[in-house]
């Protein structure tokens, strides 16, 4: 349960929601919500979770442009010939 996904939670949810109330990682749930979170959806779960895995996902690195910065930092001295 490490990472974002609604398809492995959506059908253990009737054992999972009380475990997870029981260790502290989740509140205490009206009926009402309870009922919902028996009956939702891995899609739904999905879309839920989509802001969550946007915040977490790795950004990628972005590179200096090729030789922008190399030219400033290194002299060329002309040659005599």
């Amino acid at each position: 349960m490490n990472y974002h996904c609604g398809k492995r939670p959506s059908p253990r949810m009737s054992w999972l929601e009380p475990e997870l109330e029981a260790f502290g990682e989740m509140e205490i749930v009206s009926d009402d919500t309870r009922q919902k979170l028996l009956t939702i959806s891995p899609s739904s779960i999905n879309r839920l979770l989509k802001e969550e895995e946007r915040k977490s996902s790795l950004k990628k690195r972005k590179s200096t442009k090729p030789g922008s910065l190399l030219k400033n930092q290194i002299s060329v001295v002309p040659s005599r010939v």
